[in-house]
């Protein structure tokens, strides 16, 4: 739980952080000169404005935590603690394959998916009640916060620093046998990593595979939020994206890799093992997320630009690239590093559809956790680590983050 937590932490934080982005000064200002406290501030404008971001946050983290898979296979089996995603992959994994049964054990998980959909709707309602841009420039100053640097420090050293720190011992030692021994302390098994050209492999394909992933999501999840968000004329067609759209975080990866596994494995799209698929599962999994987050900063955004871009004679493409996306700039940024982040690490449908030819990160971390080779897989992790953090890095500076337009 403690894992999940830490985990689902950055999801929620990457939503709110959006919304706290957009929303107008003047409200807030407004509030201080009317009396207003900061607590009071805070839950009478901040709060509120920020609804359509905690809700498409903390329904996602939930959705996830739900269809949680790694820690529970990794970590729950060997204490004989299992979750319906584990329960399912042993139905999928065993022979016969029991496809039958796998579904059965998964139907909660869809239903509760298509419940959260429907909750989406009741709680945010009307989203024009969300719109806080106002007619000058929106960002908000406020003073540092010393208590916020306190939790923050906390929880880097609890989520990263510790973690992190573990695994440089191990990928230290030459064999792990639960004690830190610096005299012996090798770089073997960094050398074995980049010596490997199965590990190489993977970590090309990861990247490769990745990137092509986020610049097909991204668009589509444009598109998608846009429909979300202006198809009111068309309810069937809005309704009908939604669910398309909502669908993958309800539904366990594991289900629709073994899915995508039925499917592209036979005549007439024989995909098995190959890019493509891995592709295809991978644009599938993070349209949720590409669009919700998208969303969310639409909703913040409101019409009023886009009015204003009409009136004064620009086309519907002038207006979204030149002031729809703009605005939409540490949205898009949050987005692509969201999707990059989750996609090097995957591996809970990655471990149905790929063959021993076509390996990414995450699935050949798994096969030598299988073999018990700890030091490796710490020295790989790490690996992953580094690979994920500089790909974050691009993806927040290309789209243009807030914390690069400072520097």
């Amino acid at each position: 739980m403690v894992i999940t937590g830490f985990g689902l932490t950055a999801f929620v934080y990457l939503f709110v952080s959006s919304g706290f982005a957009g929303i107008n000064s003047e409200l807030i200002e407004a509030a201080q000169v009317s009396g207003s406290s900061a607590v009071g501030v805070f839950f009478r404008v901040t709060l509120p404005l920020l609804r359509p971001s905690l809700v498409y946050g903390g329904f996602v983290a939930l959705l996830l935590g739900l269809g949680q898979f790694t820690g529970p296979l990794l970590l729950g089996r060997t204490g004989g603690i299992n979750v319906l995603t584990t329960d399912m992959y042993v139905a999928v994994s065993q022979s016969p394959i029991d496809y039958g049964r796998a579904a059965a054990i998964g139907s909660p998980l869809l239903l509760f998916g298509i419940a959260v959909v429907v909750l989406q709707k009741v709680i945010l309602g009307d989203h024009s009640r969300f719109v806080t841009h106002g007619g000058k420039a929106f960002r908000a100053t406020s003073r540092p916060s010393r208590l916020a640097v306190a939790g923050i420090l906390t929880y880097s050293v609890l989520a990263l620093g510790l973690p992190l720190g573990a695994l440089a011992l191990v990928s230290l030692s030459p064999f792990w046998s639960g004690s830190v021994d610096p005299g012996g302390f090798t770089l073997a098994n960094f050398r074995q990593v980049f010596a490997e050209s199965g590990i190489t492999d993977a970590i090309v394909n990861s990247l490769t595979i990745s990137v092509i992933s986020v610049a097909i999501a991204l668009p589509v999840g444009f598109v998608a939020a846009s429909l979300l968000l202006k198809g009111r004329k068309f309810p069937i067609i809005r309704a009908a994206v939604d669910f398309i759209v909502a669908m993958p975080l309800g539904i366990p990866a594991v289900v629709f890799g073994a899915g995508f596994l039925l499917t592209y494995s036979r005549e007439p799209f024989i995909l098995y093992g190959t890019r493509e698929v891995i592709v295809l599962v991978y644009v599938t999994l993070m349209l949720p997320f590409t669009t919700r987050m998208q969303l969310a900063g639409m909703v913040a955004l409101g019409d009023a630009y886009q009015e204003a871009s009409r009136t004064s004679g620009a086309g519907p493409v002038r207006t979204t690239t030149e002031i729809m996306l703009p605005l939409l700039r540490p949205t898009i940024a949050g987005a692509a590093a969201l999707m990059f982040v989750l996609l090097t690490h995957e591996f809970t449908a990655s471990l149905l559809v790929r063959a021993p030819t076509t390996q990414v990160m995450g699935t050949i971390l798994f096969d030598y956790w299988g073999n018990g080779s700890y030091p490796l897989v710490a020295a790989i992790a790490l690996v992953m680590t580094l690979v994920t953090g500089a790909g974050v890095f691009v993806a927040m500076a290309v789209a243009g983050s807030d914390i690069f337009d400072k520097l």
